[in-house]
């Protein structure tokens, strides 16, 4: 009796290290059991009939998809008519201010074909009013870019390009709208005699629409013409007026001149 009660008694001392082992065994034929049955466990590949298999899309088919929804401003089928106030960048002789008109007609939202017709004065810029006067120049002379051939007035025909469109909340009822557009093409230069010299341009430029027919834009381009190079010519006060007829090949260059453009325009 004494020894089953001295058994008991320890038990109940140590029964919590038993618990623990217990336990610790369990966790671990848990995991010898799953490492065991991994190894028969694999994939299963189901096949299906082709005639069961679908050959068409499901996605949902659109027929016109609009980049942008409740546009305010619609331009297939319309013309525009702009007055624009162009700024020439690197023109070094002659008047950097040219008078321009524009037309543009939409074939669709984002494609149309543009005209441009620019006027160019006849006078001469700040530094090609100093060489005519001599200032700069060795031994008395004087440059005078006047008596050179020189542009008139100019054509372009372009392709324009409107890949961007989109609004601008200023207030909570007044919304503007606005576009970016880039435009490229080919022409003529048309000089003071009349020559006609081939050139083409490159540019892009900005759009901002007032209401649903008047707006406000901005632009740069790169225009460039095979003409006259007017510094390599003999233009001495005694010379001439010269003829590009008789000019040899190397007194002739493309001549590149970097034009911004702002005005304004009218959606018909």
């Amino acid at each position: 009796m004494t020894a089953l009660l001295k058994g008991l008694f320890l038990y109940y001392i140590q029964r919590d290290k038993y618990m623990e082992f217990s336990l610790v065994l369990k966790k671990g034929l848990f995991v010898v059991f799953i490492f065991l049955f991994s190894f028969y466990a694999h994939a299963v590949k189901v096949y299906f009939p082709d005639e069961e298999l679908a050959t068409e899309s499901v996605l949902p088919l659109v027929d016109t998809s609009e980049v942008v929804l409740n546009r305010n401003i619609r331009l297939k089928f319309k013309t525009e008519l702009s007055i624009e106030h162009g700024r020439g960048l690197d023109e070094p002789f002659y008047d950097k201010n040219y008078p321009t008109g524009v037309i543009n007609f939409y074939f669709t939202e984002i494609h149309a074909i543009s005209l441009m017709g620019t006027y160019y004065f006849p006078f001469l810029s700040s530094a090609g009013r100093d060489l005519s006067e001599g200032r700069g120049l060795a031994d008395g002379k004087k440059f005078s870019p006047l008596k050179a051939p020189y542009p008139q007035y100019s054509f372009f025909l372009n392709y324009l390009y409107t890949p961007y469109y989109g609004k601008m909340s200023l207030a909570k009822k007044w919304v503007l709208n606005l576009s970016i557009y880039g435009f490229i093409g080919g022409g003529l230069v048309v000089s003071n005699k009349n020559d006609q010299f081939p050139g083409f341009d490159i540019g892009f430029g900005k759009k901002l629409y007032i209401n649903k027919w008047i707006g406000l834009k901005t632009s740069i381009g790169f225009y460039s013409y095979y003409g006259p190079a007017t510094a390599r010519l003999n233009l001495d006060e005694g010379v001439g007026s010269l003829n590009y007829k008789n000019l040899k090949s190397d007194q002739k260059r493309f001549n590149i001149n970097t034009v911004v453009h702002y005005g304004v325009f009218i959606l018909l």
